[in-house]
């Protein structure tokens, strides 16, 4: 977890103008040279008023308080609530620091006069650092530097007390401003000596302990093992028809090439969704221009896709394996953070996978940034070691994931465009592409063809998934039944009886380049290998009929006559909204409908097992 250094600048109207920029921007880049830097993030903010110190306190959190600005023996100057300067008194100051002395470890005070505030802090905080003449900036810069140079090689507050101390005895360059109280018209300081900047350091005795808030490396390396292991679970397998277990996704997964070029119109789009012959598809090809060879040039494996391009919208139709890529995706940052751990690569350098499903993220921009909106939901995903505030690593690895997705060590798949509804789409991609122009994340993004506006973010790559050929159908098929093999229960269905079978059936063929109607084939085939359909529309139909009658079957004693009125509703359902236009609904939409369905047009062995509401495993 980094420490949190609040700077506080004070500079009110009717004082002198102090020189603050450039000994904010030295601090920053003492530590960030440092090695132990990235230990510390900087916030800064302007001081006007003392109630501006109490709210910054509040919302940061430091565990160390750097003022640069005016002072005197009686306090810091600020301005009050009508503008006019107001010398704050150390006495308040005191009152206010002390009530987190549990977690403030030092304050230093590059203001004039400020060791008097320094002697009444230390009563109540460990380290506090005042001056007791007045500073000039240049001397104010000096220390600065020199006591946030060796803060960020990992020494104490004692040695970077005296390293900057040092720093300002070896300056060179010297100012006439001064932090002394000087009202514009007045006069000003125009002290020239080093010694005008006598810092002083303030230790209390004994000190406060304070809870730890850095861990060993090897405790953070092994917490950061635990977050990705902890991704990876929800990536790594897959259920299919088959099998009630879990399968290896590496075991199933077929690489699939994608294009380079943009080649579906979406007129061709919807022909193909309904082609049921191979010469429907040929024609379809036709249409969109460009012979097999062409084709064949402008296509590429995914990971050669990967390596060329940073940000890319991958399109394709329904169960193409969009998702699936996704995943796959997932599972392979994850294997080349491992081996980084384990390799003893430097933190920073590690990439960590996020995956979010676009329509979740649409819902949380709404009030929040992009970033402030995947850091909630990550920690929705993961409460186990994400849960904020449970504890020191968790603490540690929250941090940590907000500076990987801050330096662009994020990799971000975000899943199906598609699904976001149109009133909330428009704000995601708004609130997308601002984020994409300050972010360095690669991005991987999904959307169905149809239903893609032809923009995510701008400078992504749109490439499509390519079908499958007959060697990877059959290399799928292969596959697919050795994983199968323990839930067969006729051992007379085999991978070359189904392929066979497809050969002999060149009118589904074409159906068999799609991943998840491959999928679907495979499970008809192994439930009953001499009905394999002929046709599209035979295959969803007996797809749907297995999964209400044989999945219903696995929770309750389903009977034909539930599954057949599952069934209309399905139909009913889908012809709604068909005639609608609607592709993307929200789930009240859906609900309201399925209520009205039961109640009125709802077949007997339906509307007898409602209860209060939509039920019977319907919804």
């Amino acid at each position: 977890m980094q420490k949190k250094i609040l700077v506080l600048v004070a500079n009110p109207r009717g004082t002198s103008n102090l020189n603050l920029l450039p000994e904010i921007r030295d601090l920053e880049e003492a530590l960030q040279r440092s090695q132990q830097g990235d230990r510390f993030s900087v916030v800064w903010k302007v001081a006007k008023t003392q109630a501006d110190l109490r709210r910054y306190i509040l919302d940061v959190r430091p565990q160390m308080i750097h003022f640069c600005g005016h002072g005197t023996t009686q306090g810091l100057v600020l301005e009050d609530e009508a503008g006019k300067v107001q010398v704050v008194t150390n006495e308040f100051l005191t009152d206010l620091l002390a009530k987190f002395a549990d977690r403030i470890e030092c304050v230093l005070l590059n203001a004039c006069y400020s060791e008097s505030l320094a002697n009444q802090l230390v009563q109540h905080l460990n380290y506090v650092i005042g001056m007791n003449r007045a500073v000039l900036d240049a001397a104010a810069i000096a220390f600065t530097n020199g006591f946030y140079d060796a803060l960020g090689a990992g020494e104490d507050y004692d040695r970077a007390f005296e390293i900057g101390r040092n720093a300002v005895l070896g300056m060179a360059a010297h100012s006439s401003s001064s932090r002394d109280i000087t009202v514009a018209g007045e006069g000003e300081s125009n002290g020239q000596h080093r010694e005008h900047l006598i810092p002083v350091l303030r230790i209390k005795e004994p000190l406060t302990p304070m809870q730890s808030l850095w861990l060993s490396p090897d405790v953070e390396r092994e917490a950061i093992g635990q977050l990705l292991g902890a991704i990876e679970q929800g990536f790594n397998t897959i259920r299919l028809f088959h099998s009630d277990q879990p399968i290896v996704l590496t075991k199933q997964y077929i690489p699939v090439q994608v294009t380079l070029e943009r080649r579906y119109q979406h007129t061709v789009e919807t022909i193909g969704g309904y082609a049921e012959s191979e010469a429907e598809l040929r024609r379809i090809y036709a249409l969109k221009g460009g012979g097999e060879e062409e084709i064949k040039r402008q296509q590429v494996d995914w990971l050669e896709a990967r390596r060329q391009q940073s940000r890319i919208v991958v399109l394709a139709d329904p169960g193409m394996g969009k998702s699936t890529l996704l995943r796959m995706e997932v599972g392979r940052t994850i294997q080349q953070a491992d081996q980084g751990l384990a390799a003893g690569r430097s933190l920073s350098d590690l990439v960590i996978p996020v995956f979010l499903r676009l329509s979740t993220l649409a819902d949380e921009v709404v009030n929040l940034s992009v970033d402030e909106a995947i850091l909630k939901i990550v920690q929705e995903q993961y409460p186990t070691v994400l849960r904020h505030g449970e504890s020191e690593v968790m603490a540690f690895l929250n941090e940590f994931l907000k500076k990987q997705l801050l330096n662009g060590k994020v990799l971000l798949l975000l899943d199906a465009l598609d699904e976001v509804p149109d009133g909330k789409r428009q704000k995601l991609l708004d609130k997308l592409n601002g984020f994409a122009q300050h972010s360095t994340c690669a991005i991987v993004a999904t959307s169905r063809i149809v239903g893609y506006g032809g923009r995510l973010v701008d400078g992504a790559k749109d490439m499509e998934i390519v079908p499958f050929t007959q060697e990877q159908t059959e290399q799928y098929i292969e596959q697919w039944f050795e994983n199968a093999k323990e839930s067969l229960t006729d051992q007379s269905v085999s991978a070359r009886g189904l392929i066979q079978a497809l050969r002999e059936r060149p009118q589904i063929g074409g159906l068999a380049q799609n991943p998840l109607l491959l999928s679907l084939i495979c499970s008809l085939y192994q439930r009953d290998r001499l009905t394999l359909p002929a046709r599209r529309s035979q295959i969803y139909e007996q797809a749907v009929e297995c999964m209400l009658s044989e999945w219903g079957q696995t929770r309750s004693s389903y009977d034909a006559s539930r599954t057949t009125a599952k069934m209309r509703l399905l139909e009913a359902l889908a012809y709604h909204f068909t005639c609608e236009g609607r592709e993307v609904f929200e789930y009240e939409d859906l609900y309201d409908w399925v209520e009205e369905y039961l109640e009125n047009d709802a077949p007997r062995d339906l509307r007898d097992c409602q209860d209060g509401g939509v039920d019977c495993g319907v919804v």
